[in-house]
């Protein structure tokens, strides 16, 4: 055992249990343990984000969310020659429609309201919107708002273009029409 102090541990000057130069246990972490920690909580972080911000509702993202839907089911009625149907339930929060791969229902709390072309303003009840083989043929807007925060979707036929966009709420609308 030539070169081994007690314990079996090296002999050389200035190394301890660790192998550093303090002469002692080292309290830090290695890169590699820093890098890997990061990784594992990043990777979580990755999955449980987008399922953490749909309990938010916010606005902004229903209304993305809703312009999606109608760019896809337009387009669907539009390249397979179909009819598709979406029903909007006010009360429920809810909107149930027809797709190719077959009736589906999302939830979206701040949609306030829907304005047709045909039917004006509509706030409340149920409101079914047909997306025939030419696409949706009125002008459509939906308005989402939560707090201070509000969006409206906007689809126009002639374009077939659906933008988002953010609604400035006035100081009139937050009072209730008092100034």
């Amino acid at each position: 055992m030539k070169g081994r102090g007690a314990g079996g541990f090296s002999g050389r000057p200035g190394r301890g249990l660790s192998g550093g130069l303090n002469g002692g246990l080292s309290g830090g972490f290695t890169f590699l343990e820093l890098v890997v920690t990061i990784f594992i909580i990043s990777a979580f972080l990755a999955i449980a984000y987008p399922s953490l911000r749909l309990l938010d509702r916010n606005a902004g993202p229903e209304a993305d969310r809703f312009a999606s839907l109608v760019r896809y089911l337009n387009d669907s009625a539009i390249n397979r020659k179909t009819i598709y149907e979406m029903s909007i339930d006010f009360k429920a929060g809810q909107i149930a429609y027809e797709s190719p791969e077959g009736k589906k229902q999302v939830k979206l709390d701040t949609l306030t309201e829907v304005y047709t072309s045909s039917l004006g303003g509509v706030k409340d009840g149920e409101l079914k919107i047909f997306f025939d083989k030419t696409g949706l043929a009125e002008i459509m807007k939906a308005t989402f708002a939560k707090g201070d925060e509000a969006f409206v979707v906007t689809y126009n036929p002639y374009s077939r273009q659906v933008k988002v966009k953010p609604k400035v709420i006035k100081a009139t609308d937050k009072n209730g029409g008092k100034g």
